[in-house]
């Protein structure tokens, strides 16, 4: 099985491109390969310990797929993180304005619902 699903799965894989230049390309994408294959090596191990999967064939498909889900959710978890850091770096004035306008909502959400606690409490004193 694994001669059919290992070329499959660097075929698919094989046209990921995070840098222009190749040997960082290749690090970056074989550092998320060995954490995809780990994933999916523990996974299938702990479906053969709970006696899921029964078959060499089966524990291979499945190995794969996660192999496959988890290479490619990396991949491109990465490659967002690269775009953001790449736009903050362009737009900095622009990014500097989001940061503060998230942080002074998140600081007047917090004052709000600590205001609307103390509130509830004081009403349900009152009632008492």
């Amino acid at each position: 099985m694994k001669q059919i699903l290992k070329p499959v799965f660097e075929m698919i894989t094989g046209e990921y491109v995070l840098f222009d230049n190749a040997i960082y390309n290749y690090i970056i994408l074989g550092i998320i390969g060995i954490i995809a294959l780990k994933v999916a090596w523990n996974s299938v191990r702990k479906l053969y310990d709970c006696g899921i999967i029964m078959t060499k064939s089966s524990g291979s498909i499945i190995h794969w797929i996660i192999r496959l889900i988890t290479f490619t959710t990396l991949f491109y978890i990465l490659s967002v993180v690269m775009w953001l850091t790449k736009y903050i770096n362009s737009n900095k004035a622009i990014s500097i304005i989001i940061l503060v306008s998230i942080i002074i909502i998140f600081i007047l959400y917090k004052f709000i619902l600590k205001l609307y606690k103390n509130n509830k409490k004081s009403t349900i004193r009152d009632e008492v």
